[in-house]
């Protein structure tokens, strides 16, 4: 699976270092991480709504909006995404209750202390995935022909067009009225990733990426600069997994 994660952390040594980790974590356990950094509160919250989360780092004492204060404005549109605490104290927990934090990792933070706490997170969260799959195989689009359930195997991509959303599916385009940030929050965020301002693709959909483009169905879209590198790395990843997994058959 691929997982979304957001660190806010203002010192710059601490921020590198819980990167690296996330990364090693990601290798050993061969789990797909879209990392994204941030050196303040104020400045997540101002890209927060733009990007679905699955995980949440958040350092406690920071200059400007603390970790505790950008929990709660978080809490307020987010009630899903798994927030753990990084700190220097352990006397914080009726703050963490009260934003319903999952678990603290204390300063200077060590990497068994991190592993055992992400096996839990991401266990949890496959486990609410096969429990969401079933309502989540459809999406309720309120259409100009009416609301209608479209299967989501069978959307290729979704295209914003200033207020108009089109749904490109295998059989037809549907169009609707919605916001790109509404959507994101209603898709699965394993299977639909953001490519640019405007358009959402099928992950499973996609079959190859260049450097600014990525090939979904017979489709060539266009990718942002800021999401090109990462969609890039996960592609890759997938078609390594896919071939070893033929190698593996064969052998069998």
């Amino acid at each position: 699976m691929a997982y979304r994660i957001a660190l806010c952390e203002d010192e710059e040594f601490y921020r590198n270092e819980l990167v690296q980790m996330l990364n090693r974590y990601s290798e050993e356990n061969q789990d797909c991480f879209e990392i994204y950094s941030f050196k303040s509160g104020e400045e997540l919250l101002e890209q927060y709504s733009e990007v679905y989360f699955n995980i949440l780092f958040l350092d406690v004492e920071m200059e400007g909006l603390s970790g505790i204060g950008a929990a709660e404005k978080i809490r307020t549109q987010d009630e899903n995404v798994v927030m753990i605490f990084v700190t220097a104290y352990e006397d914080f927990a009726l703050e963490a209750f009260r934003v319903s934090a999952y678990q603290y990792l204390l300063k200077p933070v060590k990497y068994e202390n991190l592993n055992m706490i992400l096996n839990r997170v991401l266990n949890q969260i496959r486990i609410n995935t096969i429990h969401k799959g079933l309502t989540e195989q459809f999406i309720s689009v309120e259409s100009t022909d009416g609301i209608i359930q479209l299967h989501t195997d069978d959307i290729i991509y979704i295209e914003k067009i200033k207020n108009r959303v089109d749904y490109h599916t295998t059989h037809r385009i549907y169009q609707s009225y919605d916001t790109v940030k509404s959507l994101i929050k209603r898709l699965n965020p394993v299977d639909f990733v953001q490519i640019n301002q405007g358009e959402i693709v099928n992950w499973k959909k996609v079959k190859d990426i260049s450097d600014n483009t990525i090939l979904v169905g017979d489709v060539e879209l266009q990718i942002s600069r800021k999401n090109k590198k990462k969609l890039k790395e996960r592609y890759d990843r997938d078609v390594m997994k896919t071939m070893a997994k033929k190698l593996m058959d064969k052998v069998e």
